[in-house]
This record gives C-alpha cells, structure tokens and sequence, in this order.
C-alpha cells in the first residue's frame, strides 16, 4: 500500500521504538508492546482548537492501516484514540511498508564499513576505533559515511601536513571542492585536532569559535588567508634562495608564513628585539636605531616560534622584550612566547604603573579576564599586576600607550 505521510511518521516512530528496546536487543525476559500516542502523530489530535476535518481523516488513516493489520487502535469513552499498538510480530511487514532494512543488518554493514577504513593518524585511528564501539554497542554511528570518508582524510592530511597551505587549497586537495571544507568540515575537523594535547595547550585561552579553529589549523601550518610577520629596524633576512631583505629603522617588511621556511639567517643590527602585540601599535611606534620591533599578531602559531627562535639562536645575547595589552591575555599571550620559544622575554609598557598613568582610558575587565587572572596568580605568574588588576576591575589597551608616543617615552618603556 502507498503510505500518507502521517501513516509513514506512525509506522516508523514504532519501529523505533521496537528497534530500541530490549526486546529487539533479545535481552528482555517478558513480553513486551510496543506504542505510540496519537498527539505524537499528529500534534494538535486533542486540541480544542483542532480542525475536526482533520482530526477526522487522521482517526480514517488509523483505521486504514489498522485493517492492514499493522497496529491496533485504543479508544476512550469519549471516542478519542488513546493509544496506537503496534500489533505482534509485524515488524517485517512494517520495515517493507516504510522501505526500511532491519537496524542490525545496517549496523553490520556499517562496523563492515569502518573496518574497511584505513586511517593514518592517531586521530583518525581513535575515531574509527570510536565508532565501532557504538555501532557494536547497538548505537547508531554519529556520521554518515561520505563524512566519515572525508573526516578521515582531513585528518591524516593535516597531520602530515609540511607545506603552508590555504584553507581552500587544502579543501579542494583533499575533497575536490574548494568551499566544503569550511561549509562542512572546519568544525568537526577542528574539535577533533583540539584531542591533541599540543595543540589544546598551545590555543586553550583563544576566546571565539572562529579564532580557534584559525589557530588550531595554523598549528599544522594552514591558514585561511596568508599570514605575516612584519619587522622594523635593523635587520637582514637571508633566505635559502640568496634573496635578501634589508630593514632599517623606518622601513618595515613583512615576511608571509610560508616563506618563513625559507629564511636561512637572520641578522639584527640592534641590542634589543620587542615583539608587539597589535598592529596598530606596532606601526605607532617610533623609530628606534637600537630596537627591532617584530609583529607576530596575537597567540603564535608554530611558525612564527621557530622564527623568534632562529632569530634568538642567531643573534645570541640579544634582549628580548614584549609590549602588550596590560590584561590577562596579554600576559597570557606573553607567556605562551616565552613558554614556546624558551626565550627569557620582558614585558614593557605593560603592567600596574601603566594603570595607573592611563587609568582615564582602562577598560573594565570581565568574567573571562578575571578567570585568566586567577590562572596566571595559581601557577604564579605576574601576581602582582594580576592582583591589582583583580582589586581595581580595570585593564588597558596598548594602543592607547602609542598614540602619540615620543622618541624619548619609547626608549624609556618599563
């Protein structure tokens, strides 16, 4: 028989319920009935405002499929359906009536499936070694199998991954498709590379769901758009190609994450190197012959910390310095520098003085500064500014620092 589509929901919510149960399972010692409410069906069933035509030609569907021998039909004295019973050992008629096979053999077809599957990583390993644990478990798997297809190959690929890649090549590499990977994947992907404990640690105080998985996958070195460290000051890059970049005080250069790889030699021509937080701060600041200043933007990826290291191994006893925003992140940001590239770095321009000379322009802090605050006070970094930032509820901006900032207040940052 050809099913309405309110015949079809009745008929597929007690498989359901029969292919969930016990009973299916071959567990339950008792007998067991398997049924459905009728307002389940069709919602507004015992509402008074109800179309009685409606509620009429539901009650006629019933009873269509109740002489077919499918279900039985409950009444109250009212005339109402109470209950819809699916009637004993229908369950082959009904898979065939609603074009459904039976749950287990989809079940050993899919743990037949994810066997097949032949993944690299350890996180594609342990997804596939996931999944058959709940299909063996009687549960359903979470993705379907041209998803689980894909997940897989991301994965693999993007821990293999050397080569600086933009998100939209890695897409249509591994899919074909140039957009798939961020409509359908980025997310998905992104949760799972978060398992790695490198990787969790390197971007755990990255606040926004679209920043995190941007620097999640810039720790595999793929980016959504080219990425820059800038430079200004006295320095020369050579890279392994005999090309060379001259800096100066006044001239700024910019280095794109990919040709990071690149540099063979970098030589500073200044007793100092100040990494800086902001952009807008890193180009407000004055010229200064003995400074290098380096822009890395925010938390660092992998490839900007080789960098600032190859620079370090270098130019060895050169001082390291690091200006910021004087709140929580960017003390944490410094110190995820420090951590990474095991440099003994500064800050300047940051901390309680800088409060309290700007303190017209601080910025109350909130719920997730204060819990970054009591992080950093736990593992006993930075206390103090940590404390006074707590007990005044203010934090400030760097730029504000820069604007207009002399020569002589820019040789003099503390």
């Amino acid at each position: 028989m050809k099913l309405t589509g309110m015949q079809r929901r009745l008929l597929t919510a007690l498989l359901d319920k029969y292919e969930g149960s016990a009973t299916y399972r071959g567990e339950n010692k008792v007998s067991q009935s398997f049924s459905v409410r009728p307002d389940n069906i069709y919602l507004g069933y015992y509402s008074d405002m109800a179309d009685v035509s409606e509620v009429s030609e539901f009650e006629n569907q019933m009873r269509v499929l109740e002489d077919e021998g499918f279900i039985s039909i409950r009444y109250r004295k009212n005339g109402e359906i109470d209950r819809i019973d699916a009637e004993v050992g229908v369950w082959e008629r009904l898979r065939k009536a609603v074009g459904r096979r039976d749950k287990n053999e989809i079940v050993a077809d899919d743990i037949a499936f994810y066997r097949g599957l032949q993944p690299q990583c350890e996180l594609s390993r342990k997804l596939v070694d996931e999944e058959l644990l709940r299909l063996e478990g009687g549960k359903k798997s979470g993705y379907t199998r041209e998803d689980a297809v894909n997940i897989v190959r991301l994965l693999d690929f993007i821990k293999s991954n050397t080569n600086f890649l933009l998100e939209r090549e890695l897409s249509i590499t591994v899919l074909g498709d140039s957009k798939s990977f961020e409509k359908n994947y980025r997310s998905r992907v992104c949760k799972i590379l978060l398992q790695d404990e490198s990787v969790s640690e390197a971007t755990k105080y990255i606040e926004g769901k679209s920043q995190l998985e941007h620097a999640v996958l810039e720790e595999y070195n793929i980016y959504a758009n080219p990425s820059y460290v800038y430079f200004r000051g006295p320095a020369e890059i050579t890279f392994e190609s005999g090309e060379r970049m001259l800096g100066g005080s006044a001239v700024s250069m910019a280095v794109s994450s990919d040709a990071i790889r690149g540099i063979e030699i970098v030589k500073v021509g200044a007793e100092k190197v100040m990494t800086i937080e902001n952009l807008t701060s890193f180009n407000r600041m004055p010229a200064a012959k003995d400074t290098l200043y380096i822009y890395l933007g925010g938390y660092h990826n992998n490839a900007k910390q080789q960098l600032i290291r190859k620079v370090a191994a270098d130019n060895p006893g050169i001082t390291w310095l690091h200006f910021g925003d004087t709140d929580p992140d960017g003390y944490l940001i410094l110190e995820n520098l420090k951590t990474r590239t095991g440099l003994n770095i500064k800050p300047v321009g940051m901390g309680r003085d800088m409060l309290i000379k700007y303190v017209d322009y601080t910025k109350p802090v909130t719920e997730g500064d204060t819990t970054k605050a009591k992080h950093l006070i736990e593992n006993g970094k930075y206390t103090d500014d940590m404390k006074y930032i707590l007990e005044t509820g203010r934090k400030l901006e760097q730029e504000i620092i820069t604007v207009g900032l002399s020569q002589r207040l820019a040789n003099n940052l503390r």
